[in-house]
C-alpha cells in the first residue's frame, strides 16, 4: 500500500507541473500596457496641431479635440504601440476622442489589428483574425458602449508591437487608445551573426577590435557582448539598443602567437534585462586572426590570352600581420600565387 501512495504522490506532482507550465502565460489580469512616451508609440502621420501621445486613452480631456487623428481622410493609416517586453495581449481598447460637450466626436467605426509576434523575427506582422459564422474575419467592427469599444481576444497574441489600421470612420479618424495584457518574461530573437574586425580608427598605440551585427538598433531590445581570446573570456558588456559596437582594447603581444578573437551576442528585452538577466542563447562570430584574404571565389580560371585580376584584402595593418606571423614589426609582406595546367597529365 505505501508503494500505491507514493505512486499517487508522484503522479499528483508531474499533473500539478504539467498543468502550471500550460499556464504560465495565462493573463488573469491584464493592466495597461501603454504609456505616453513618443518612443512607444508610432503613426503613419498625425494630423496638425496633434500629437501621437495624444492616443493614449483618457488622455487630452482638455483639449478642444484630445486624441490622435492622422494627416488625411483615408483609410489604411495606421497606429503602432510598441512594449518593453513580450506581452500576453488580451484585451485592445479603442475609445472615441475628446471633444466638447454637444458636438459628435469623430470615430474610427472599423480597423484591422496586426501584431508582431515576440517569438518571431523582428519587423514581421501578423493579422489578427476572428472567426465570423465559422469564417475567419480580419476587419473587426467597433461598436461603441459609453465613448469605447472592447475587443477581448478570443485567442491572445504574445506581441512586443501592435499595430492599428483604420478601415473606415465617421467625420474624421481619430481615436485614443489601449493595450491590455501581462508582460512575459521570455528572451527576443537573436541579432544576426556578429562581425568581428579591426577598428581602421586604431592606432599602433591604441588598437581595437570591434564586434558589430546588422540589426542590433530595435526598440527596447538590449545586448550581452562577450568577447573571447582563444577560449578565455576577456570582456563582458551590455549595450543598449541604442550603442550597437562594443570594443575591445588589444595590444600587438595578443597575437604574437596566433591568438584567436571572436565576440558572443545575446539580447535581453529591457523590462527583464535586470531583473532576471533572460537571454536569448546568442550567435557567435567568425573566429578573428590577423590575416590576407583573397575575396575572389576560392579559385580562378585563367585561359591562354586571358587577364585576371586577384582581389586582396588585409584585415589588419601590416605590423600585426608582422607579429602575427613572428616577424619583425617592419616585416616585409609577400603575397604568393600558384598556378597549374588543368588539362596537364598527371
Amino acid at each position: 500500500m505505501s508503494g500505491q501512495r507514493l505512486l499517487n504522490l508522484w503522479t499528483c506532482a508531474i499533473i500539478t507541473l504539467l498543468v502550471q507550465t500550460t499556464t504560465a502565460e495565462v493573463c488573469d489580469k491584464p493592466t495597461s500596457q501603454v504609456t505616453p512616451r513618443t518612443s512607444q508609440l508610432t503613426a503613419s502621420s498625425t494630423a496638425s496641431g496633434l500629437s501621437v501621445d495624444y492616443g493614449v486613452y483618457d488622455c487630452c480631456n482638455t483639449l478642444s479635440l484630445g486624441g490622435w487623428c492622422h494627416v488625411t481622410n483615408r483609410s489604411d493609416e495606421w497606429y503602432d504601440v510598441r512594449f518593453t517586453s513580450a506581452v500576453n495581449v488580451t484585451v485592445v481598447v479603442l475609445q472615441q476622442p475628446y471633444i466638447a460637450a454637444g458636438a459628435s466626436p469623430p470615430t474610427v467605426t472599423q480597423f484591422r489589428l496586426l501584431y508582431e509576434d515576440a517569438r518571431d523575427q523582428f519587423d514581421v506582422l501578423t493579422k489578427y483574425t476572428y472567426k465570423n459564422n465559422g469564417t475567419d474575419q480580419e476587419v473587426i467592427d467597433a461598436v461603441y458602449s459609453n465613448g469605447q469599444f472592447i475587443l477581448n481576444l478570443s485567442t491572445p497574441v504574445i506581441a512586443r508591437r501592435i499595430r492599428i489600421i483604420v478601415v473606415n470612420y465617421t467625420d474624421r479618424p481619430c481615436m485614443r487608445l489601449d493595450i491590455r495584457g501581462c508582460p512575459v518574461d521570455m528572451a527576443p530573437p537573436d541579432s544576426s551573426i556578429p562581425k568581428v574586425r579591426f577598428d581602421p580608427a586604431s592606432s599602433s598605440g591604441d588598437l581595437r577590435l570591434l564586434c558589430s551585427a546588422s540589426n542590433l538598433s530595435y526598440f527596447a531590445v538590449d545586448y550581452l557582448v562577450t568577447w573571447y581570446r582563444n577560449t578565455e573570456k576577456v570582456l563582458e558588456e551590455k549595450l543598449t539598443n541604442d550603442a550597437v559596437t562594443s570594443y575591445l582594447n588589444v595590444t600587438a603581444d595578443n597575437f604574437s602567437s596566433r591568438q584567436t578573437h571572436k565576440c558572443h551576442v545575446q539580447a535581453c528585452y529591457q523590462a527583464f534585462c535586470s531583473i532576471n538577466a533572460t537571454y536569448s542563447n546568442g550567435n557567435s562570430s567568425h573566429v578573428y586572426i590577423p590575416d590576407i584574404e583573397i575575396t575572389n571565389k576560392e579559385s580562378l580560371v585563367l585561359r591562354e590570352g586571358e587577364t585576371t585580376y586577384v582581389k586582396v584584402h588585409a584585415t589588419a595593418p601590416p605590423y600585426l600581420l608582422c607579429t602575427t606571423a613572428g616577424q619583425q614589426l617592419d616585416c616585409d609582406i609577400t603575397i604568393v600565387a600558384t598556378s597549374y595546367d588543368d588539362n596537364a597529365t598527371m
